[in-house]
């Protein structure tokens, strides 16, 4: 008997998939019960109920589009009019006094049910397909809650940031870039809501990438999938190290009539900095540059087309993540070793002894930006020059480093 639970067993701890879920259950499972233990003023609840977060809706109209992608066009030619239809509830739901549904949580069930049904049809390698294809599809929504949650604790251990000192050790790489980049929005409103749509409608990104890259080797290691998980793993416990909300809501903090984009670099006497408790403690590293560069590396793996795509969002979520005031540029600078870090792991080479000296130079970088701005910082603003350079330098050693991998 124990022999017979081994060898049924063995195949799901081997599974890559199956130990994906395992951490999106626990991490779920840790915010649930993190309420009984910290005040949090951010709950997961509300999420689900009347679409209050619309990163929700945007997590299941990813499930849906992963599952259009990854479908043969006879099937998902029949499951986009149904899905649309059974979205109309949620379209609806502004004229409802009591509850509705999330946008998009119609698509995700119809496609969600839909692969289900073709799963339990098919035989052979067919059904292993489908069945991973339902692992795959439900990740997003899936992490979703357990984000808000992580972010909401991250603002309850971290009251104060440190976003006025990365305004003074950063000098013309540091405050400038969002400000320049958000005049250029004010001039041109279609680009800022360009770069506004790619910013949050990040997941979408990842479900096209990943199913065509799904649909061309159905069996491959779910690279992508798994550093999407291990990127705010990895990351969320680096927001406690380094505290900071970015230069919109930092100023908006110091003085909420100070517009953003400021007309002049804003200048305080204290470097103290208490934001509100909602605001998330999101910045570094910037995840939502990890996740693209992650996506766009990916890509490369699976057509030219599908790069160039992955590289116009690429381009486009870095003007958004300044121009919107959501991250400082060495945010962005700092995200670029972490990326390769991460993907590198979740890809596999971290096994094989050859690429450790790597693994661990590009872990060297972040670690020392972290361990120089959170300890070093009076040092720092008296080097600018130092400070730009290691900030042009960091992204080029990376990519040396990363082609070793």
């Amino acid at each position: 008997m124990k022999r017979r639970v081994c060898a049924w067993g063995r195949p799901l701890t081997r599974s890559t998939r199956v130990r994906l879920w395992f951490v999106l259950c626990c991490l779920n499972a840790f915010v649930l019960v993190l309420p009984w233990f910290a005040p949090l003023r951010t709950l997961v609840l509300p999420a689900f109920l009347g679409g209050n977060f619309p990163f929700l809706s945007v997590c299941f109209a990813a499930t849906f589009l992963f599952h259009v992608v990854s479908l043969p066009s006879e099937v998902w030619r029949v499951l986009v009019p149904i899905a649309v239809l059974t979205e109309v509830p949620s379209l609806l739901g502004a004229s409802w006094p009591s509850w509705h549904p999330p946008f998009g949580c119609g698509l995700a069930l119809v496609a969600t049910a839909l692969r289900l049904a073709l799963a339990l049809r098919a035989r052979g390698p067919e059904r292993a397909r489908h069945w991973r294809a339902l692992f795959d599809a439900l990740v997003p929504p899936t992490f979703f809650g357990a984000s808000i949650g992580l972010l909401a604790l991250a603002a309850y251990l971290t009251p104060f940031t440190r976003d006025l000192e990365i305004q003074r050790i950063g000098g013309v790489l540091g405050p400038w870039p969002p400000i320049v980049v958000a005049r250029w929005f004010e001039s041109c409103p279609p680009l800022r809501l360009l770069c506004q749509a790619v910013y949050a409608l990040l997941p979408l990104e990842l479900a096209i990438v990943h199913g065509f890259s799904f649909r061309k080797r159905p069996e491959a290691h779910p690279s992508l999938l798994v550093a999407f998980i291990l990127i705010p793993v990895i990351g969320y416990p680096l927001y406690l190290a380094l505290p900071m909300v970015g230069p919109r809501e930092a100023w908006h903090s110091v003085s909420a009539q100070l517009a953003f984009p400021p007309d002049a670099l804003p200048d305080f006497g204290t470097l103290l900095l208490k934001p509100a408790a909602t605001i998330p403690r999101n910045c570094m590293p910037s995840l939502h540059t990890a996740w693209t560069l992650a996506t766009l590396a990916q890509a490369r793996r699976v057509s030219r087309a599908l790069t160039i795509f992955a590289a116009v969002w690429f381009v486009g979520t870095e003007l958004a993540t300044l121009g919107l005031g959501e991250h400082w540029l060495i945010d962005l600078i700092v995200a670029v070793p972490f990326t390769y870090l991460v993907y590198s792991v979740a890809d596999g080479p971290a096994r094989d002894r050859e690429h450790a000296c790597a693994l661990v130079l590009l872990a060297a970088l972040v670690f020392a930006w972290i361990a120089a701005l959170r300890g070093y910082s009076h040092l720092l603003a008296g080097q600018p020059l130092l400070v730009q350079l290691a900030m042009v330098a960091t992204p080029l050693v990376t990519l040396v480093i990363a082609r070793r991998l």
